[in-house]
């Protein structure tokens, strides 16, 4: 996790890198686990589709306008990328945008689809502007910074309790 600051306004912008490990083999696993029967579409497919998926969090939404489009009218210009809820665990809940990405495809099956690869992916939190037109992405911004703040704070309650000497950065004091 990076923060890196805004020449521009100051404000801190929140990164993360995250590498996925993707395999169509767990895939079948959990489908086994579930009770649910093979799919020769999806098993000719591998984990092309997840990666697909993955891979339209980088772009805009198509507009309706352009998809309707003769070709006579002027193209509309794309909105913004879209912003997800990363949920990574109970603790850590962020609005994100994929600002980049990288897939190593590491194995295919015959027709030479995906079967296993890595995706590192590249992701900015949300600033409190982005986030105001959506009640969920801004409830999240406020609860990944009160989480923030309260494990910060059991740090270094646990540091002082070991009699480490952790200066309190936080500002909050005792």
């Amino acid at each position: 996790q990076q923060q890196v600051g805004d020449a521009a306004g100051g404000r801190l912008k929140e990164s993360f890198q995250l590498n996925l490990r993707m395999d169509f083999a767990d895939r079948e696993e959990a489908r086994g686990r579930a009770g649910q029967q093979s799919d020769a579409e999806a098993d000719a497919l591998g984990i092309l589709p997840e990666l697909c998926a993955l891979e339209e969090l980088l772009y805009p939404a198509p507009s309706d306008t352009n998809d309707n489009s003769d070709g006579s009218e002027p193209v509309a210009p794309r909105g913004p990328r879209p912003t997800v809820l990363l949920v990574w665990g109970v603790e850590r809940v962020f609005p994100v945008k994929v600002t980049a990405m990288a897939i190593n495809e590491t194995l295919h099956n015959p027709q030479l689809n995906p079967v296993r690869a890595e995706v590192n992916v590249s992701l900015e939190v949300a600033s409190e502007a982005d986030a105001r037109d959506s009640q969920a992405f801004s409830d999240a911004l406020d609860f990944g910074h009160r989480q923030r703040r309260r494990l910060a704070r059991r740090f270094y309650d646990t540091a002082a309790s070991q009699g480490t000497r952790i200066p309190d950065l936080t500002g909050g004091g005792r």
